[in-house]
């Protein structure tokens, strides 16, 4: 799920290997199957993730070893039209696994790979001519099945198997890092018993910048059966354990769609068995 940055705009979501929906935030529209609209993109290609950056609406395909359009823009213009715009071309660099998160951060793209053994890091450059070949940035060898991804001016934020061991842990990425030899990432959060992360799961993580210094103040995330959690001050030091907490259970079923609305304040979850939603102000 994503949400626009219009008060009274639209919330997406997608059926991953069959549709894109939207329905308006005050409920009062709902219009399914818009990959109608683009005839490049049949159903089967819809991936897990969605991606809103100001006007541009971003997918992934769901080819479980991506080696050609992995990564496409669906609108330039807020959702007002759609057209079909491939980002990535993956021809030259295929990917170990499905790509399970995206994020934008400046005129650059983040995608994350959902491999069994490993996670790999992809960066694409916005400002290049599109498609871009990405940039294999890094391979994490002790974190895998990663899922959801989030950035701020200093971290890359995701959800991942944490180093073979079996337990799941929120993870961030410091981003200056990715230029040097030695990449490197911390463990915020090894996630509680009741949070847990299949291996076919989509993790949903999304962060909220109270001070507008660049870098987020609390960070919701999402998992399989209605697991939620929130950290707070996941940027800061690592001295102690962020504060977290379970949250949303009221809300049943599969539910593994999570988006945030920073304009209004509002969270919004999907139920993937029945697709109903409920809203969280």
């Amino acid at each position: 799920m994503a949400t626009d940055t219009s008060t009274d705009g639209w919330v997406y979501w997608v059926d991953p290997g069959d549709f894109l929906n939207r329905f308006r935030k005050d409920g009062s529209a709902v219009e399914s199957d818009l990959q109608d609209l683009l005839a490049q993109v049949a159903a089967g290609d819809i991936g897990y993730e969605i991606d809103i950056d100001g006007n541009d609406i971003y997918l992934t395909s769901d080819d479980s070893s991506c080696s050609s359009t992995c990564v496409y823009r669906v609108s330039d213009d807020g959702g007002a039209t759609f057209s079909f715009r491939d980002i990535g071309d993956f021809s030259s660099a295929p990917t170990g696994g499905d790509l399970r998160g995206i994020a934008v951060q400046g005129l650059t793209m983040y995608a994350i790979t959902h491999g069994s053994s490993q996670t790999e890091l992809y960066s694409l450059d916005l400002s290049a001519s599109l498609p871009v070949a990405p940039t294999l940035t890094v391979t994490f060898t002790d974190l895998e099945s990663c899922a959801g991804l989030e950035a701020d001016d200093t971290y890359l934020y995701t959800v991942c198997d944490d180093g073979g061991s079996g337990d799941n842990a929120v993870v961030r990425i410091d981003i200056a890092s990715l230029n040097t030899a030695n990449p490197t990432f911390d463990v915020l959060l090894q996630t509680p018993s009741f949070f847990t992360v299949g291996s076919d799961i989509i993790s949903a993580v999304y962060g909220e910048d109270l001070d507008a210094d660049g870098e987020y103040d609390i960070l919701y995330v999402t998992g399989d059966a209605g697991d939620d959690l929130f950290l707070c001050d996941p940027a800061g030091p690592l001295t102690t354990e962020p504060f977290n907490r379970e949250w949303l259970d009221s809300f049943s079923g599969d539910d593994e769609g999570m988006a945030f609305d920073r304009v209004n304040q509002v969270l919004y979850k999907v139920d993937e068995g029945s697709t109903d939603v409920a809203a969280f102000d």
